[in-house]
């Protein structure tokens, strides 16, 4: 069994000071508009691809997701918890901003500005479509557009499911939309993860805790 060891992380500043960097002109609903409608667009257009599908070609969906599981399981337990040269950017974001200012008892966001804390910047869909044109280009020639479309659909997908999750988990508390079973044990396991003195080692996972099952980094509480 893995002891819990209290967190030495030296945070960004205060909940105030964190709140006062968000720059003025940012808007949640713009930005956070803009991210799902490139989002989108880039799987309208990938849908566009499918013809006769056959059923080993439905096997792709599964796998990128699993697959985008563990890369996000993997980002987060690696540069976005640890230094990494290139990378620090990430982990200064994430650890010692996003994790300051949302800790395991105060998760909800008061305003929409607060949501600057939560979303990857905007750029990141940029970047996420500079990173997988290769491999959809590298799909394609290699197997055909059906496989090539359904990896670009679960891809940008899985981005998109994150970003709302990851939103839902950090509303304001008495929110609707956190009713639900599932989005209530998903946030369970998330609002464990932002105690400072289980962070560094349990619930990785930000959509479904697959990574954190298969890699036994699941926090129970008798632990």
């Amino acid at each position: 069994m893995k002891t819990v060891s209290t967190s030495k992380t030296e945070f960004a500043g205060s909940r105030q000071q964190l709140q006062q960097a968000i720059p003025s002109f940012y808007n949640p609903y713009l930005f956070f508009g803009l991210t799902n409608m490139l989002g989108m667009i880039a799987i309208y257009y990938s849908t566009r691809l499918l013809e006769n599908l056959k059923p080993l070609e439905w096997l792709t969906i599964p796998a990128v997701f699993l697959f985008a599981n563990f890369v996000e399981y993997n980002f987060h337990r690696g540069p976005m918890h640890n230094r990494r040269r290139l990378l620090d950017i990430v982990f200064k974001r994430h650890t010692l901003t996003h994790h300051a200012y949302f800790p395991h008892d105060n998760m909800g966001f008061h305003s929409g500005k607060e949501a600057y804390l939560v979303f990857f910047p905007f750029w990141v869909i940029f970047l996420l479509f500079g990173l997988v044109s290769p491999v959809f280009f590298l799909t394609w020639y290699l197997t055909n557009s059906n496989v090539a479309g359904l990896f670009l659909i679960v891809a940008i997908g899985y981005f998109l499911l994150y970003e709302w999750l990851h939103l839902l988990y950090h509303l304001p508390e008495g929110s609707k939309l956190g009713e639900f079973a599932l989005i209530r044990k998903l946030k369970q396991h998330h609002e464990a993860h932002h105690n400072a003195a289980l962070m560094n080692d349990y619930n990785f996972n930000i959509t479904f805790p697959i990574g954190d099952w298969v890699m036994g980094t699941v926090f129970r509480s008798e632990q």
